[in-house]
């Protein structure tokens, strides 16, 4: 993982910034292109998840987020920040973050992109999934996790990730063995 953050940082291609910002915000792809300059709040360093935008009949749509619970707001990594800052420079004109880039061109890309670089392929929407279990092995509360991904409730998030709750659990095990 470290492996693959250092090499979208070496792309040049926009389609890495979106790779890059959705791995480390877990945000779904609807969400991310539902973005637009005014979400970004860069004195607080946060995000405002309020709608989406997603492909219907072959045409962008402006929707309300997935559940009720999915309008959010969220804290962003400090590495995004100089990110967003130049990709705002760089494309004055968009209302919407990354409404330059094709929707489904950057998951084809993301798909084409990791076997030549010899990484597991994942699809897109697993970046959301990465994103959540890379902060549970950081030891990140599961409910703070919960609610940055925008779940309804605590139990679609354990349920989820059960597989990595489990083995959390037994590092646990294991750790308590080392102190007493």
């Amino acid at each position: 993982r470290d492996r693959a953050f250092e090499l979208l940082k070496n792309e040049t291609i926009d389609n890495a910034r979106v790779v890059e910002f959705a791995a480390k915000t877990g945000l779904r792809r609807s969400e991310i292109w539902g973005l637009t300059w005014n979400d970004i709040n860069f004195e607080t360093n946060e995000i405002s998840v309020n709608k989406t935008l997603q492909k219907v009949n072959n045409a962008m749509k402006v929707l309300p987020c997935k559940t009720a619970s999915s309008v959010r707001t969220i804290a962003l990594p400090a590495s995004l920040i100089p990110m967003l800052k130049k990709y705002r420079d760089e494309h004055p004109t968009n209302v919407y973050i990354f409404q330059n880039l094709d929707y489904d061109a950057v998951s084809k890309w993301f798909r084409e992109w990791q076997p030549k670089h010899g990484i597991d392929k994942i699809r897109f929407h697993d970046l959301r999934h990465t994103h959540a279990t890379l902060l549970l092995y950081q030891g990140i509360n599961i409910k703070a996790i919960s609610e940055r991904l925008g779940h309804s409730n605590i139990g679609i998030t354990m349920n989820t990730y059960t597989h990595v709750v489990k083995e959390l659990d037994t590092q646990a095990a294991e750790a308590i063995d080392k102190i007493a």
